[in-house]
This record gives C-alpha cells, sequence and structure tokens, in this order.
C-alpha cells in the first residue's frame, strides 16, 4: 500500500481508492497518537482539495469523507494549529472527538497551552474555548430539552446555558456537578453514551475555568527532588515518584464515582466520618490521623505556593522574550540556520532575553543537538564539561548530542556560563525547556526540579 505522503504527492484524490487508502492512514494517526504525521496530512490534503478545480461540486461525497479526515487529524494534531483555527472546531466540530476513540482532549489543549509563555493569555485562551462552546450549535444529544416550560435544541451550547442557568458560571465542585447529573430530568432520559459524553463536555468546561495562576489550573509539571520527597507536582498535586503509573487511574477512578454515583458518594462521605470519629476515639494521648493528614496536606501546599511564588517572579523578563520570539519567527520563517545566526550574535553581546528566545525556538523545532556542530560553541562546551570531569571529543558531543543528559549540560553551559544566570534562574529558564522537549521525549521533565528546602529551582 502507497504511503500517506506518496497518495497526496499523487494527487489522484478524485479516486475512491485513494480516500479509502487515506482513511486508513488516519486510522493510524488516531491510534498511535501520530502528532506530527496528522498535522502534515491535515494541512497537505487541504492544499490538495483547494487545488483541485470544481473539487465540492464534481465530488461531493468524496469530498464530505475528506472534510471529515480533516477535522479528525486536526483534533489529533490540535496544539499544532493556531489559536483561531483550535476555537473553530471548538464552536463548529466539537462532536467530533467523540468519534476518536483514543483522544486524550485535554492532553492536547495542555500541549497548546503550554506554548503560551503568559499565564494570563492562557487564561484568555481558556475563555475563548469556553465561549466557543458556549456559541457551539451542533446537536449534542437526541431529545428536546426543556426548561421552565419552554422547549430548547440538544445542542451543545444550550447544553451549557443550561447548565450555567441552573447551577451558575463560577467553578464548581465534583460533588454538586454530580448532584445535577442526578436530579435533572432531562439528563434521566438520555442513554447511557449520551450520558457519559455530557459528563466529558461539562468536566472539559469546569477545567477550563481553573486559572492558570492558580496551583489548580498551572499547566507544566515540575519535578520535586529532596530528601523524602520526591516525584512531581502537577495541577496542584504532588504525585510521589512511585505513584506517577497510578495517577491516571486514580483521575479516571475520581471522575467516575464523583459522575455516576452520586448517592454512593454520599453513602462513603458518611461512613468515612463514623470511621475517623471512631479512630478519634482510639486515639487516646495521641494525635488523631485526621490531624496528621492536615499537616501532610499542609506541608505540600506550601511546597507549592513557594513553587509558585518563585515561578511567577521575572514575568516583565518573560514578556520580553515572547515578544523577541515572535519577532525572530516573523524574521526567519523558523529556518534553523538564520535563528542560529541570531542566536549566536545575541549571545556575543550579550543579550540574553534575545538568546533565550532564539533557544527556545530551536528547541521547539528540535534543532538544539545542532548546536554543538557549531565550532564556536562545540568547543567551549568541551572545555566546559572538561571542567565538569566529561573527557569528551568534538566528534564524540557530536555522536551524543541528542541524549538528555548533555541536552541539559549544553542549557546550562548556555544559561549559565555564556548568559551568566545563576542556578535558580537558568533552572527556572529549564522548567519550560523541560515542557518543550518532552513533546520528542517525556524524559526531559526530570530535566530540572524544586527544592523546597532552600526554596529554588536546581538542575538534575
Amino acid at each position: 500500500m502507497p504511503t500517506i505522503q506518496e497518495l497526496l504527492k499523487q494527487f489522484h484524490i478524485e479516486k475512491t481508492e485513494v480516500c479509502e487508502d487515506l482513511e486508513k492512514g488516519v486510522n493510524d494517526f488516531i491510534k498511535f497518537n501520530m502528532v506530527n504525521e496528522a498535522s502534515g496530512f491535515a494541512k497537505n490534503l487541504t492544499l490538495a482539495i483547494n487545488g483541485f478545480p470544481k473539487f465540492k461540486e464534481t465530488y461531493p461525497y468524496l469530498f464530505e469523507r475528506y472534510q471529515d479526515l480533516i477535522l479528525k487529524t486536526k483534533w489529533v494534531a490540535l496544539s499544532r494549529f493556531s489559536e483561531k483555527e483550535i476555537i473553530d472546531l471548538f464552536e463548529n466540530h466539537f462532536t467530533k472527538i467523540f468519534e476518536l476513540e483514543y483522544l486524550n482532549l485535554w492532553d492536547k489543549i495542555e500541549m497548546k497551552l503550554i506554548s503560551i509563555p503568559f499565564c494570563e493569555d492562557r487564561d484568555e485562551f481558556k475563555k475563548k474555548i469556553r465561549e466557543a462552546l458556549l456559541r457551539n450549535k451542533e446537536n449534542f444529544t437526541s431529545k428536546i430539552m426543556i426548561y421552565e416550560d419552554k422547549k430548547f435544541k440538544p445542542t451543545v451550547g444550550n447544553w451549557l446555558l443550561l447548565y450555567n442557568k441552573i447551577l451558575g458560571t463560577e467553578s464548581l465542585s465534583h460533588l454538586k456537578r454530580a448532584q445535577f447529573f442526578v436530579s435533572n430530568p432531562n439528563i434521566k432520559t438520555l442513554s447511557p453514551e449520551e450520558k457519559e459524553n455530557l459528563r466529558t463536555l461539562i468536566n472539559l468546561y469546569e477545567r477550563l475555568k481553573l486559572s492558570s495562576l492558580t496551583l489548580e489550573g498551572f499547566e507544566e509539571e515540575i519535578p520535586v527532588n529532596e530528601p523524602g520527597r520526591k516525584g512531581i507536582i502537577k495541577r496542584g498535586v504532588f504525585y510521589p515518584e512511585n505513584e506517577k503509573a497510578i495517577r491516571d487511574f486514580r483521575k479516571r477512578m475520581k471522575d467516575f464515582e464523583d459522575s455516576m454515583k452520586f448517592e454512593k458518594v454520599l453513602k462513603t462521605q458518611k461512613q468515612e466520618n463514623t470511621k475517623t470519629q471512631k479512630q478519634k476515639n482510639n486515639f487516646v494521648g495521641a494525635p488523631p490521623l485526621v490531624d496528621v493528614q492536615l499537616k501532610q496536606e499542609k506541608k505540600e501546599t506550601t511546597v507549592k505556593e513557594k513553587i509558585m511564588a518563585d515561578y511567577f517572579k521575572g514575568q516583565l523578563e518573560q514578556k520580553v522574550i515572547y515578544n523577541f520570539e515572535r519577532e525572530i519567527i516573523n524574521e526567519t520563517k523558523k529556518d534553523p540556520e538564520k535563528i542560529k545566526l541570531v542566536f549566536q550574535q545575541a549571545l556575543d553581546v550579550p543579550e540574553r532575553e534575545k538568546a533565550i528566545a532564539a533557544l527556545k525556538i530551536l528547541a521547539q523545532i528540535n534543532e538544539l543537538p545542532e548546536l554543538v556542530k557549531d565550532e564556536k560553541i562545540g568547543q567551549g562546551f568541551v572545555v566546559f564539561l572538561s571542567e565538569l570531569g566529561e573527557k569528551i571529543t568534538m566528534d564524540d558531543l557530536k555522536q551524543l548530542s541528542n541524549s538528555i543528559k548533555y541536552t541539559n549540560l549544553l542549557l546550562q553551559y548556555i544559561l549559565k556560563n555564556k548568559l551568566g544566570l545563576s542556578e535558580n534562574d537558568s533552572a527556572k529558564v529549564g522548567v519550560q525547556f523541560s515542557n518543550i522537549l518532552s513533546a520528542f521525549n517525556k524524559d526531559f521533565r526530570k530535566m530540572v526540579y524544586f527544592n523546597a528546602d532552600k526554596g529554588e529551582f536546581r538542575w538534575s
């Protein structure tokens, strides 16, 4: 079977067999989360259709099938598209996600949010997605909705408007959401599949309300590595290292219990209260278990507050870096050689914020390993490594430049030695690089960590 790329180059999109082969390829993109392939496919197929005279009028059936493939691949590669295109997907094609069995929608949204450097801008983007969902006129369920003796079409937007009308627009707890699901008469008439889809919509809508300036809404994972406390902080929760593998399972269980088992939640809550009271009665002269738990939670909250307080320092510098990023992208059109030239010039001055901006763009297009092949940077990096006890030649380095270890050390060399940043400030910038590079290899998330005792970011 020819590859997707070969089929698109041939431009025989008017043939049914070509469409069928493309559909098989797209199924693989979805199943295996092939973001790069999905992004290229959506863009290239759109170009192919636009370049075919009167394709829609001549082949209406194939046109519809191709539009379906384009939409599916756009959802898979969501973070690769512009904010305008993403908003359009939420406003006009949200129901398409329920045809994508393997799609983790929030992960896709989160990758886009991480690419937005300022939390205020992230919040604005989340607001735009919420508003797009409220405008969505796609039919979401099969039966007419009734509220205050009036009938409404069961669209995505109308379901959210009903939800807001009954519960308000502020952020809501899982318990209140669960109560809405068991008490609203419109929901009682839904099929199990429709209820599950509605749950997905409501949970997404609530998550989009969380500000990126809060512990719960902050998107980046921040490693913590200190005696007795090793793991990550994600969405305001500390996950010990040995719990990483089960955190997704915990989340699924929590969503299920909160949404589906409201009465059971209340019953369990009552039993837990009784159990806690018995434990209190049994602890004669000893601190109640609940007090120990509260102390632990307070300690974790303090750690998270320290992280957030330090991370959000220097937002003015971040704004300058962001402006340089946009300027460099406009000038270079993301040409790696042109970006490297900008980086070298900024490094020589040195112009710190501009150098970091160029370095971030190189990381986004996976060109950091190529920097060591530059004679000037490479030789200086070899000297830096020798001072750390790493005996390595330029030729050796070129073979190892893709490794996490040497990418980590290269960033330290540039940020600390060449740009003069402190350990804390360079590692804080390193958090951004670890999140950018984790798109290529998740182990890059381990490059930096937060030392809660000292209240500082550190390189691993």
